[in-house]
């Protein structure tokens, strides 16, 4: 089964699909994930800069604020990955690696949004850049039922890719069954030659590699069964051929043999002419077996056709001038040898 051209062209499409579905899915799922996160990270900083906005419109410091962000789990989640700076660019608290009271100088790789209370500055929240979205490790182990999405999207993309499989499997079956057609035909063709049917024609389907293939197979079989009947016509004609001498040789024979005729010089003359005949034909018939089995070697040799021409001429002549016609001869000048047997 493995072995046929279809199921090969099959397996082959089978694997593009699977790696095309495959490449698919990581390529959505991956770019689902960023933009997924980086709309989360947009989100939780203007929460989290509007709950801050709130804590110091009520108390009017930031004392206490770390205190109250613990006491809300979902903001005390997303202070694991922002930071909070007073006017001065001063740590309050979240960013690691620096202690509260540490002043941040300004850093293109930190992105900031200001809290304004009353339309004043009261500081700041950023996200560092080698956290400005959300790790995947901190969001699989999230609470937030904003996680579903992520799951769901990559259900959604592994059935996608399943579906995609299979539609590649059915889709691959079926063309590499088309594109195989004309070799399956071909194939049963050649068998058919190889039990002598030589009339054999294939459909030709397209115009392509395979369909040239076609062609050429149907010129060949015609070819051959030309051929075939050629040969075959041969054989009827030279075995006729040796009837008519046989038939002669036989009653000389056999009239000699009864005493009806008499031998002498004219009698034996003919017989010898019959026996050159038969082998004459005996002769033909041996090259006729060498070339249908391959082995006719030909004895080529130059000649010029132009000098074959004019012997060929001056032996009908004679007779042509007997009969009354005037035979010209002409060739070409400086034609070009042949090799000819």
């Amino acid at each position: 089964m493995f072995h046929s051209l279809a199921t090969k062209l099959t397996l082959a499409f089978l694997l593009v699909g699977v790696v095309g579905a495959i490449l698919v899915a990581l390529l959505v799922g991956i770019r689902t994930r960023s933009e997924f996160d980086r709309f989360l990270t947009s989100r939780d900083r203007d929460t989290v800069t509007q709950a801050l906005s709130s804590y110091y419109a009520a108390n009017g410091s930031w004392a206490g604020v770390e205190q109250s962000l613990a006491d809300d789990p979902r903001l005390a989640f997303y202070m694991r990955r922002l930071t909070l700076l007073d006017t001065d660019r001063s740590v309050i608290l979240g960013l690691r690696g620096y202690p509260p009271g540490a002043t941040l100088p300004d850093d293109d790789n930190l992105t900031s949004q200001p809290i304004r209370v009353d339309g004043q500055v009261v500081g700041y929240v950023l996200v560092p850049a080698a956290e400005r979205f959300v790790r995947s490790a901190d969001r699989d182990h999230s609470p937030l039922p904003e996680m579903d999405f992520i799951q769901r999207v990559a259900w959604a993309a592994a059935v996608s890719a399943i579906v995609a499989v299979l539609i590649a499997l059915v889709l691959g079956s079926l063309l590499a069954r088309t594109l195989t057609r004309p070799v399956r035909e071909l194939t049963l063709a050649t068998q058919a030659m190889a039990e002598g049917k030589l009339d054999q024609q294939v459909r030709v389907r397209s115009r392509d590699e395979i369909g040239q293939l076609a062609a050429s197979f149907n010129r060949m079989t015609s070819d051959l069964a030309r051929a075939s009947q050629a040969r075959k016509q041969m054989t009827a004609d030279l075995a006729h051929d040796l009837r008519t001498p046989l038939s002669i040789l036989r009653g000389y024979t056999e009239g000699l043999k009864d005493g009806r005729i008499q031998g002498g010089p004219a009698l034996y003359s003919v017989m010898h002419s019959e026996v050159e005949h038969l082998r004459h034909l005996v002769e033909d018939l041996r090259v006729l077996s060498l070339a249908d089995s391959g082995e006719l070697s030909l004895n080529r040799r130059s000649i010029d056709p132009g000098a074959l021409i004019e012997r060929a001429g001056l032996a009908h002549i004679v007779h042509a001038e007997q009969q009354g016609l005037s035979l010209q001869i002409e060739s070409a000048p400086d034609l070009p040898s042949v090799a000819v047997d």
